[in-house]
């Protein structure tokens, strides 16, 4: 439901309240927020104001807590993984080894002749003939 007001604003009103009530059965959020449901309309205004004082008490109970700067702090190590992945698939992708034997291992794996997991380790020994293991140096 997108809208609460007109024609809608009884429907969004029960959607709100059967959200709300699943909401309570999976209990507080680990910050110890309870997600409140409520409803609003960008075109009458109605409900709007309730929103922002909902979201800057929410902003200031994470604040108060420590938890904003924690879930900071792991969104930028968070961050910084995404970044390694994405450049090692850049560097995976591009790499002239696994160009030559990626379309095959593809079609075969389509076929069904060569699964998802052997192709994998193809595709990593290729680009990494000599995988660091335990007791490797």
């Amino acid at each position: 439901m997108n809208k609460a007001d007109g024609p809608h604003a009884a429907d969004a009103r029960r959607a709100a309240r059967e959200l709300a009530g699943a909401l309570r059965l999976l209990g507080l959020a680990e910050d110890g927020w309870a997600t409140p449901v409520v409803t609003c309309s960008a075109a009458t205004g109605d409900g709007l104001a309730e929103v922002w004082n909902l979201a800057d008490k929410h902003e200031r109970l994470l604040r108060e807590s420590g938890e904003l700067e924690r879930r900071r702090r792991d969104q930028r190590v968070s961050w910084m993984w995404s970044l390694v992945r994405d450049q090692l698939l850049d560097r995976l992708r591009n790499s002239p080894e696994l160009q030559a034997i990626t379309p095959d291992l593809e079609a075969a794996v389509r076929a069904g002749t060569v699964t998802p997991g052997l192709a994998a380790q193809q595709l990593v020994a290729a680009f990494l003939p000599h995988p660091a293991g335990p007791g490797s140096s």
